[in-house]
């Protein structure tokens, strides 16, 4: 009745209510304050919020301030870019609501919206535009709780002022949003017919130095200190603070809560639902600490909950490599062989490895990239996390996140990362479980596949390690491989571990010197021939005897792989010479290219 009284009208478009000589907004209004002869980070509510990406045309809020004549994405009912003026005064401009165009109607446009209305000035000045206002007059009227502010500043810098906080989006998207739009004004041959203009909007390419002092972004820099950069020149360290900036909600910091993926669950199908209970090992009394205080950070990180399960597998402790000032380091595992006996396994195959290398020839550059925690942001399916608990001396509790040692993690993850990554993997770059390696011709190339793979890391809430990323190498450690331009070689640093190995003292250590060695089987020319008498021991019908020809053959192994050739990477358009070799102690092969006796 107040409403009808008052000959009041709703403008959805603008999201106001308007009666009498008032005109009240739907929700707290936010201001942005552009300063004088600047362009600015902004954004718009998108009133068509169910379009995914859309054109907005030139809109003027008065002659000398205006924004849009851009391409843009949806990203949660917003759309960022940026906002002009060439006025000698500052103002604050209200966000306004806009209406996405499709890109066939855009190409047909060539005129401005004008946005109606009364613009104050600092000065106080009258002019036409409802967004606009004085920044007296907003610095004055409006107050503000200091953590909205510093949530709001975050995002578009420091001249924001906002009274309603946005709890329920993310800071992080806003700020590669904002950064990732302003990149259409960088090209001054910028048109909507141009091709190449639509492609720079795709990429989020930004001018690092415009936007540092723009858009602060402390995130970003603390992710900077955490990457290793000494070997960059100024261009590529320019591009990587770049892709950082775009992207700096991809990257999990150490006061981070590690989120889970939407994506997948880990299930543990089994013969049988009879609960498996495994007592307790007895430990050293020095090591109950350390699992009391590894469990709580289980807990404080909400991957672990206190449980009823009738199921029970049995912690132990094992160290890890001493830290930088050498002091010890210990894993908390959890002994999990009883349960995955009678798990039915999942038969989702590994990448080859050998396959991976082999695709990675005439690169330049090579960005090797590592998931936090990995099998951590895999959330457990609610009916089968009780099959996951432990007990220590201080409660039973259960995963909530898949945890190491589980009989199909490794598939589980695998099929993960392939899903996410359905149409790169093998094409744009390669992941083995949690380790992605992106390989590219030139930084423009490396630069397109990185905001690719970053996009799908968003749409499945995926996050990286920083400190286990190595960014734009020319020479890089993967998969206990260095991979470079040249061709591929064994990793010095595992190789360290066979020139390292005891003699073998039975059958066990025997399998495990050959499981080592044979990973680099293909750098060994004869490996079989000269391994040959220490399988001869693991037959069944000979007793362990260990003899000189056996230390021969030990000894050959291990000084191979110091010497061991570097493996250039096969040319698929090229033909192969195959030539091989027998006699009544072995046979052997060898795959070519090239002219014999030259390559």
């Amino acid at each position: 009745m107040f409403l009808k009284e008052r000959s009041a009208s709703i403008d959805y478009k603008n999201k106001r209510l308007h009666y009498d000589d008032s005109s009240i907004p739907f929700s707290e209004t936010i201001y942005v304050h552009i300063k004088k002869r600047s362009v600015s980070p902004f954004y718009v509510n998108i009133a068509n919020s169910e379009k995914q990406y859309g054109y907005i045309p030139r809109q003027t809020l008065n002659e000398n301030i205006y924004f849009g004549e851009a391409i843009v994405t949806n990203v949660n009912g917003k759309a960022y870019l940026p906002i002009f003026n060439i006025t000698e005064n500052d103002y604050n401009i209200e966000i306004p609501s806009i209406e996405l165009q499709d890109f066939d109607l855009a190409d047909t446009l060539n005129g401005s919206t004008i946005l109606g209305g009364v613009v104050e000035t600092r000065g106080n000045e009258t002019t036409n535009g409802p967004y606009v206002k004085g920044s007296n007059e907003i610095f004055t009227s409006h107050s503000y709780e200091e953590n909205n502010f510093n949530n709001i500043t975050e995002t578009l810098g420091h001249s924001v002022i906002d009274n309603s906080p946005l709890k329920s989006e993310s800071n992080s998207d806003h700020i590669a949003a904002a950064r990732g739009t302003l990149a259409i004004y960088n090209n001054s041959n910028s048109s909507i017919d141009n091709p190449l203009y639509f492609e720079r909007i795709q990429e989020n390419t930004i001018p690092v130095n415009f936007l540092d002092e723009e858009i602060p972004c402390p995130r970003a820099s603390a992710i900077m200190q955490l990457l290793r950069l000494e070997h960059l020149n100024s261009e590529e360290l320019d591009n990587v603070k770049s892709l950082i900036l775009n992207h700096s909600d991809r990257f999990h910091l150490p006061d981070d809560n590690l989120g889970a993926t939407n994506a997948t669950q880990h299930s543990i199908p089994t013969i049988n639902e009879i609960p498996i209970h495994t007592k307790q090992y007895r430990y050293p009394p020095v090591h109950k600490d350390e699992i009391d205080k590894q469990v709580n950070e289980l807990l404080s990180n909400d991957l672990i909950e206190y449980s009823t399960s009738p199921y029970n597998s049995p912690v132990w402790i094992v160290p890890k490599k001493p830290d930088s000032q050498g002091n010890k380091r210990w894993r908390m595992v959890i002994d999990y062989r009883s349960l995955n006996e009678k798990t039915i396994g999942d038969a989702y195959p590994l990448p080859n490895i050998t396959d991976i290398l082999d695709q990675l020839g005439s690169a330049k550059y090579f960005s090797v990239l590592d998931l936090a925690s990995g099998f951590h942001q895999i959330p457990m399916a609610s009916k089968d996390a009780p099959k996951t608990a432990f007990s220590t001396p201080y409660g039973h509790y259960q995963f909530k996140r898949m945890p190491f040692g589980l009989k199909n993690a490794p598939a589980t993850f695998q099929r993960l990362m392939d899903n996410v990554l359905s149409g790169l993997q093998g094409n744009e770059l390669f992941v083995y479980m949690d380790d992605i390696v992106i390989y590219a011709r030139s930084m423009k190339e490396h630069e397109i596949k990185f905001n690719k793979l970053m996009q799908r890391l968003r749409n499945a809430n995926l996050k990286l390690q920083p400190d286990k990323c190595e960014f734009l190498r020319h020479e890089v450690a993967y998969l206990g491989h260095i991979i470079g331009a040249d061709g591929v070689k064994p990793d010095p640093n595992k190789i360290k571990s066979i020139m390292e190995f005891p003699t073998p003292k039975n059958e066990k250590n025997i399998k495990q010197f050959l499981g080592l060695a044979g990973y680099y089987r293909r750098f060994i020319p004869q490996f079989s021939k000269i391994a040959k008498p220490l399988t001869d021991l693991l037959k069944k019908t000979n007793i362990f005897n260990w003899q000189p020809r056996q230390t021969e053959a030990f000894n050959v192994l291990r000084s191979s792989l110091c010497s061991g050739p570097i493996l250039q990477y096969p040319d698929f358009t090229k033909p192969f010479i195959l030539t091989t070799d027998a006699s009544g102690y072995a046979i052997g092969g060898v795959l070519s290219q090239g002219q014999i006796g030259k390559d």
